[in-house]
């Protein structure tokens, strides 16, 4: 321990002056030698902004304040969202913006469509009872790649998906038959999308129908109705499309998406 410390250790039980005395040292020197120590709020912040730094490289930049705050404190460091948005702020650190959004679903066509039964019920405590599924889109060069999910409601994760280069009823198809391959839902099940035109075709109608399947869909033009698979789509892109530049190929595409 310097000199200038063990005053500073010190303070609470002499004064000042007479330990500058014994430690031959002045008390201005000792003035000088505090502003240049940072204060333990200095030393904090700077612990902070490195797990901020960290996360945000790990993150690919998409993490904002509030996502920032709770790895870090998954991590096992306390601190709060507001304090992570103003250090964030002082680092001049911003989650990455989504690109615009493109149109996916075609409800002008004379197809039947069906009554809202689901009506938001994406709380569900019995597998397989409900099914949600949409349509999202990849920029590449050489054109779109568009990707088809089904997300069963409980437990939330993704049972059936395709990929192609059209958007089109073999997509839709292609995905629910994957889901279909692996679970045996129960007579009454429901299926939930939107009024795209690959939903209320007649071939994907007949193959709900084999199975029994109560139709749902969301009302025209309410994003809403499929907020689930809305909100898994936009988390996908986020952590794993928006992040990169546009793909040269839809094979990349697709490597990237099964990561």
């Amino acid at each position: 321990m310097n000199r200038f410390a063990f005053i500073k250790a010190e303070k609470v039980n002499h004064k000042i002056r007479i330990l500058c005395r014994v430690m031959r040292v002045s008390r201005s020197g000792y003035y000088d030698w505090l502003k240049k120590v940072p204060s333990n709020r200095a030393r904090e912040n700077g612990k902070l902004d490195d797990l901020i730094l960290q996360t945000h490289e790990a993150s690919r930049g998409i993490y904002g304040y509030r996502r920032t705050c709770f790895s870090i404190r998954q991590d096992g460091y306390l601190t709060s969202k507001n304090r992570v948005q103003r250090r964030m702020k002082a680092l001049k650190i911003q989650a990455k913006q989504p690109r615009a959004w493109k149109k996916t679903t075609d409800s002008s066509h004379g197809n039947r469509v069906a009554e809202n039964v689901l009506n938001r019920t994406f709380l569900q405590d019995e597998k397989d009872r409900a099914w949600v599924t949409d349509v999202t889109y990849i920029r590449t060069a050489e054109g779109w790649l568009y990707l088809a999910t089904v997300l069963e409601l409980w437990p939330r994760r993704i049972v059936g998906w395709a990929m192609s280069k059209k958007n089109d009823t073999d997509l839709a198809i292609n995905a629910l038959k994957m889901a279909l391959w692996s679970r045996n839902p129960k007579r009454g099940w429901i299926h939930h999308s939107d009024r795209g035109s690959p939903y209320t075709s007649d071939r994907y109608a007949k193959l709900l129908k084999a199975t029994h399947a109560v139709i749902s869909m969301s009302k025209r033009g309410d994003c809403y109705d499929n907020a689930v698979a809305e909100s898994f789509f936009s988390r996908l892109k986020q952590e794993m499309i928006y992040l990169k530049t546009t793909f040269k190929t839809r094979g990349k595409a697709r490597l990237e998406v099964l990561k």
